[in-house]
């Protein structure tokens, strides 16, 4: 009946961060305690009994990640003890829910961070590698890292990754943390970054592979300045790019680099829209031609403008993905969403449910946002 409860009766995931102590030893620092905490979100207060390891994990003679030891245990309540690690030596990397044994959130302890930083791709599990993933993604998303820690995590370990579902994730991923979650003042050099990066894996994937396309991708999405604009051009117009062989230029590519032309603003971007429309003429299309429209715009008021209008003209499907994926995150969303909420009637339910996803995205955003300024004094 309790495990009922908390699991079946409550929402919400719960997060786990490691609390220890360290002291001298024989041969260098040990844990003099060392205990997990356990949080919940404010509006999910639910703290469950989860059954987890931590591993703890050292550089071997080739500066390679090797787990050393692991622990098993039962986590109940806010703070559980784990006296068995009391006296162990100090890792290089801590690791919590090791093996992935729960479902729970985990954080990196500054030591373990600097470990992930720079040698997460060392790591031969994949499973071990996604957890260091998704800790350092958690962390951003919950403004816990800056964006442009997240940032160097991807890019000095990406390489280490070749399955194309992970390698994906992981450039959108970066993309989202230099465009969105970043400090806005530092947007721009972070894109710089992310797109030198990718167009020199671009240039070095297999020629067409799934990776070198996701490469091909996110160079698209994060190009700037005239010298990446021209190659985006160029792979438009599938002319030749020095260094790229054998992409397959296929319709969703070309959707991408229409929109990392659009929201460049170069002057023909109308022009582009119109004519990758009526070259892809299906709803997939139409869809994608309503989602370049408004980049041309200063977007928060005309967002909302547009709601109705384009749920009433194009239906709902087409309706429902300029809602979501157009949502504005900058400056001014929430009390724009706020004050559209209260005096629009009747509004449907699926534009409403999206708005206040968006809305929540967007304090989330603020929230990182403000963390990433902070690293750079901002």
């Amino acid at each position: 009946e309790e495990w009922s409860q908390q699991w079946l009766e409550t929402t919400g995931v719960n997060t786990m961060r490691a609390a220890f102590e360290v002291g001298p030893g024989e041969a260098g620092d040990t844990f003099t305690a060392f205990s997990i905490e356990q949080e919940a979100a404010p509006d999910h207060p639910t703290l469950r009994s989860h059954r987890l390891a931590v591993g703890l994990y050292d550089y071997d003679g080739s500066r390679r990640l090797r787990r050393r030891h692991r622990v098993e245990l039962d986590v109940e309540g806010y703070r559980t003890p784990v006296d068995e690690l009391v006296g162990v030596a100090v890792p290089d990397l801590v690791l919590l829910n090791d093996g992935e044994l729960a479902y729970t959130k985990i954080r990196l302890d500054p030591r373990s961070l600097t470990t992930v930083t720079e040698s997460l791709g060392t790591l031969d599990d994949p499973l071990t590698r996604g957890l260091c993933w998704s800790a350092a993604w958690d962390m951003l998303r919950d403004a816990e890292l800056s964006a442009r820690r997240y940032l160097d995590v991807v890019l000095a370990n990406l390489g280490g990754e070749d399955q194309i579902a992970v390698v994906a994730g992981l450039l959108r991923n970066a993309e989202s943390a230099a465009v969105v979650f970043g400090d806005p003042a530092n947007r721009e050099p972070a894109r710089r970054r992310l797109a030198e990066h990718a167009l020199a894996r671009l240039r070095s994937a297999e020629p067409g592979s799934d990776v070198q396309l996701a490469y091909a991708r996110a160079f698209a999405a994060a190009a700037r300045g005239e010298d990446h604009l021209a190659l985006v051009r160029a792979l438009l117009d599938e002319q030749p790019v020095d260094g790229v062989g054998g992409l397959v230029v296929d319709t969703e590519l070309r959707w991408a680099l229409v929109r990392s032309l659009a929201t460049a603003g170069v002057d023909d971007a109308p022009a582009l829209i119109a004519a990758e429309e009526e070259r892809d003429a299906t709803d997939a299309g139409a869809r994608h031609a309503a989602a370049q429209e408004p980049l041309l715009q200063a977007w928060t008021a005309p967002y909302f403008d547009a709601l109705l209008p384009i749920w009433e003209r194009r239906g709902p499907d087409v309706g429902m993905s300029f809602t979501d994926m157009l949502y504005p995150v900058g400056d001014g969303a929430v009390t724009t969403t706020d004050g559209w909420l209260a005096r629009v009637d009747p509004i449907p339910a699926p534009i409403r449910r999206l708005l206040l996803e968006g809305r929540d995205q967007a304090l989330r955003v603020s929230r990182a946002r403000a963390c990433d300024a902070r690293v750079s004094g901002g």
